[in-house]
């Protein structure tokens, strides 16, 4: 995994973890000032990072994603949720796991395991990266650095259970908290019993509701469709966000949020189909390029009018 290559590798003091992360003193106070905010959406509790803690934490998580990830894990940097349901085509069962409270039942020990033994970090660059990246004993559900760190924090748990069905020939993949298992015949009940039993060993365990079979008929992974013939399928509500967007509000008065967010959906559409959208993704391309030239000529006329009025107060 080169742990050695990393910036974050054998740091020791709070000199050499603010140099590593190229941030200064009084930063690190107002990331460390009333960390978090919790707010609940959708019945579901967020913990939310000051723009400070934020800052420092994206920076954390760009080395992070620096590491090399098994081939299994599908939420890193350069593969999606598309990439994992593609390796899962043209199988005959399909078992999707969802971890409970991935985030707030991954406790800071393992963290600490992860940073110590791996990263080989220790005394107040240790402590002072527990305080960045977790919160009330565990990972918080709001910090971008909280997806890379649950899977290091659990790496030897999931290699396990990936090699264990490599051995059997049966595909798992990884997408933050979905594990997906799939296999050319029928999977033993004996599968769904280990995953369990290794879960357990870290305190992480599988939501009985959210256990999924799926036949040869078709199954879902990570919310992509695959067909009987193993066919990716566009997601309805996918096709639906796009056209309710274009009824909302015609492209050519869209603010730029608004095309990016657009651009965003047929993106994720055509990876699955390619055909899907392109005169509409024309239209938006156009409309952006038309929002960038107007800011360009507004920040020219900005400038020009900022020199004339220097100019006259000069004279």
């Amino acid at each position: 995994m080169r742990f050695k290559n990393l910036q974050l590798y054998s740091l020791a003091t709070e000199s050499e973890l603010l140099k590593a992360l190229d941030i200064n003193k009084e930063l690190l106070n107002e990331a460390l000032t009333a960390p978090y905010k919790r707010r609940r959406i959708n019945n579901r509790l967020l913990e939310i990072p000051n723009c400070s803690l934020k800052l420092i934490q994206y920076k954390i998580n760009n080395i992070l994603n620096q590491l090399e990830f098994p081939q299994y894990y599908q939420a890193c940097k350069g593969r999606n949720s598309i990439l994992n349901a593609k390796k899962h085509t043209n199988r005959m069962e399909t078992i999707n796991l969802d971890i409970a409270n991935y985030f707030p039942n991954t406790k800071n020990k393992y963290v600490e395991i992860f940073f110590r033994t791996k990263l080989k970090i220790t005394g107040a660059a240790l402590n002072l990266l527990m305080l960045l990246t977790t919160f009330n004993g565990h990972l918080p559900t709001g910090a971008p650095t909280s997806c890379n760190l649950a899977f290091w924090a659990h790496f030897e748990i999931f290699n396990r259970i990936y090699n264990k069905m490599k051995k059997n020939n049966i595909c798992m993949t990884l997408f933050v908290d979905d594990m997906s298992i799939s296999a050319k015949s029928h999977i033993g009940g004996w599968v769904v019993k280990f995953c369990r039993e290794a879960l357990k060993k870290h305190c992480l365990w599988i939501k009985t509701s959210k256990i999924k079979h799926f036949g040869y008929k078709g199954t879902w992974v990570t919310g992509v469709k695959i067909n009987q013939a193993g066919k990716l399928l566009v997601p309805f509500k996918q096709d639906k966000a796009v056209i309710d967007m274009l009824k909302e509000k015609d492209i050519v008065n869209m603010n730029e949020s608004e095309i990016q967010k657009l651009l965003g959906k047929i993106g994720y559409i055509q990876q699955i189909a390619p055909k899907r959208f392109i005169a509409t993704k024309k239209k938006a391309q156009k409309r952006y390029k038309e929002i960038n030239q107007l800011k360009h000529y507004y920040k020219q006329i900005v400038t020009i009018l900022n020199i004339y009025l220097h100019n006259q107060s000069c004279c």
